[in-house]
Formats: structure tokens, sequence, C-alpha cells
């Protein structure tokens, strides 16, 4: 999905949510990423005493 806002062109992946590009009016890209590594947020929790979590929008898929 593409959308227009505050003249930036945002990209976002339909199945995941994930933010893949972010360009000004000029042309001039701030943000390119590809799907497999997109992501609106990302969380990792390292602590000790849990198992290891990860967290991000790249890991869930849309219906």
């Amino acid at each position: 999905m593409k959308k227009t806002i505050n003249h930036v062109c945002v990209e976002i992946d339909d199945q995941t949510g994930s933010l893949l590009k972010l360009q000004r009016e000029d042309g001039s890209v701030l943000l390119n990423a590809n799907p497999e590594e997109a992501s609106l947020i990302d969380v990792a929790c390292p602590i000790l005493d849990f198992e290891p979590l990860r967290s991000a929008s790249r890991f869930s898929k849309g219906g």
C-alpha cells in the first residue's frame, strides 16, 4: 500500500504491515527496505531468566 503524508510517500507491505519505503516528493529516498528485513517495530528481550523472545512485523503474515 502506498500513501502520501506531508509530501512523503509511505509504502507499507500489505502482508505484514512492515514499512518498506519512505520517499520525498523530490525523489530522495529516506528508507528503502526489502520485505524480508522490513519492520515497523522490532523487539528483542535478552533477559537471562526467560527464553529469548523476538517479535517483529516481518515474522507475521496477514490474511
